[in-house]
């Protein structure tokens, strides 16, 4: 409970970074099943941060070891979104989309 509170007070100020540990230490202890969902989970909290480019940098750099997942385009498409980059998000969205063609 702490660290959701820490976590949603960081998404207030200007430098998202501050969260990087924290969230760092979270994918890393999930378990494989778990780890698809808590990167959509991270996305949304950084989609909150007021400072949209630092959010979504350190958000490719958090995700930058689950590539193979195929929650990470559709998060990065996402955050690219919500920065204002809609090259980088349809880029994102078709890799979602050739990654998981059924869904």
């Amino acid at each position: 409970v702490a660290a959701q509170y820490y976590l949603g007070l960081v998404m207030l100020s200007d430098n998202p970074v501050e969260a990087q540990p924290v969230l760092v230490q979270r994918l890393q202890a999930a378990s494989p099943q778990e780890r698809g969902q808590l990167i959509i989970q991270i996305q949304r909290l950084l989609q909150r941060a007021r400072n949209k480019v630092a959010a979504f940098d350190l958000l490719e750099q958090l995700l930058a070891p689950y590539v193979d997942l195929p929650q990470t385009p559709l998060a990065l498409a996402q955050g690219a979104l919500a920065k204002g980059d809609r090259e980088r998000a349809l880029h994102e969205a078709e890799r979602a989309l050739k990654a998981t063609p059924d869904s």
